[in-house]
């Protein structure tokens, strides 16, 4: 499907303007214009961005093409509780977040 063809049909499933998802994500109008008239995928970073804003995984946003359901893998249980971890994370304030960071630190030292 290409990057740009799935980011607008994400924005038109969840009925959100390109304006709202610029500034919601922190880009600039100009970028997604970019992505759309060169073909090309955004950074990292930015991926990242997309990806929790629509809570989809990173590969739905770069994938080409849409796998049919008897090719689509159900997700692990590992990406299920991503997916659950970065949509609880998404709604706590900052303050809250630089909290769980430390908790996550000190579970992984372990």
């Amino acid at each position: 499907m290409g990057f740009i063809n799935t980011l607008q049909t994400l924005l038109d499933e969840k009925g959100i303007s390109r304006n709202k998802f610029c500034a919601d994500i922190g880009v600039n109008k100009n970028a997604v214009s970019n992505w759309e008239n060169r073909g090309t995928v955004p950074g990292g970073k930015t991926l990242a961005k997309i990806s929790t804003y629509f809570e989809v995984p990173i590969e739905h946003l770069t994938e080409t093409e849409k796998p049919t359901d008897s090719e689509r893998r159900p997700a692990t249980r590992r990406e299920t509780l991503m997916q659950e971890a970065r949509r609880e994370l998404s709604e706590l304030p900052d303050s809250e977040l630089e909290r769980a960071l430390s908790v996550l630190r000190a579970l992984k030292q372990k």
